[in-house]
């Protein structure tokens, strides 16, 4: 049966040298900032929606990698927040390049079709429009109890909300007596974060640019491991992916 997700397409070098680096120790939750796919567009002269379309045909790829590679989580800078502030055209073909995923799944799922994924949308879920968040939600819904692999997909998302809506909930229980002063510290703070439940970050990587851009500032610790990719994110290849590792296993403590 077929899946939304890429097959393994790898050549027989790529699955050497994946044996290669499969031997020294694979992070379990990586991070992927999918930037340059406007700037990927351009480059070949084409509309930006042909950007946001192969940047998620390239997460297809990278979810398999990630399967294949011993990876059990990955979270997906999808939408930022502050990607509402752009053109209204490309906004609404960037909403209906994201929305493609989130159908195909699920209808693969009403067939019967299931490649153990489990989905969680991660975000102000009040921000995203009625009709793509009824097919988000049945998604998680379908999804919820499957362990075999996790993709949090950041939507309508920012770090500091996450950790300033993550605060106000604190306040709640505190304010009802569920909780007391002397229970709050980092590990309890981590259970009100949308990503749940909580899983140590290991792995952040970045194409396109060397900068964070409000994305899991509360998830990537002291011993999260960065790792910044130059190539734009529909051409980040399979090397690339297993440079990102290598680049964990060098810089682990």
């Amino acid at each position: 049966m077929t899946t939304w997700v890429s097959a393994d397409n790898r050549s027989v070098a790529q699955k050497l040298a994946a044996g290669v680096v499969g031997i020294g120790h694979v992070p379990k939750h990586v991070a992927f900032v999918m930037d340059g796919n406007r700037r990927f567009a351009r480059g070949q002269k084409k509309e930006v929606k042909h950007g946001h379309k192969s940047g998620f045909l390239k997460l297809r790829e990278v979810i398999r990698w990630c399967m294949d590679m011993g990876i059990s989580e990955i979270t997906v800078y999808a939408f930022s927040i502050y990607n509402f502030e752009r053109d209204p055209e490309e906004l609404k073909g960037l909403l209906e390049v994201i929305k493609g995923p989130f159908a195909a799944v699920l209808k693969e799922r009403q067939k019967g079709i299931n490649d153990g994924i489990r989905y969680q949308i991660v975000g102000d879920l009040s921000l995203i429009p009625p009709d793509m968040m009824d097919v988000m939600q049945k998604v998680m819904d379908i999804s919820k109890n499957d362990v075999k692999f996790n993709v949090n997909v950041a939507f309508a998302y920012s770090g500091r909300r996450e950790i300033t809506n993550g605060l106000k909930r604190l306040v709640g229980e505190m304010r009802d007596k569920k909780i007391g002063p002397n229970d709050v510290n980092e590990f309890l703070f981590q259970n009100y974060m949308q990503i749940y439940p909580p899983t140590k970050l290991d792995l952040f990587v970045r194409t396109g640019e060397s900068r964070l851009s409000d994305f899991l500032l509360w998830e990537t610790d002291d011993k999260a491991v960065i790792s910044f990719c130059e190539v734009l994110w529909p051409d980040y290849s399979y090397w690339n992916f297993l440079g990102s590792v290598f680049d964990y296993q060098g810089n682990i403590i």
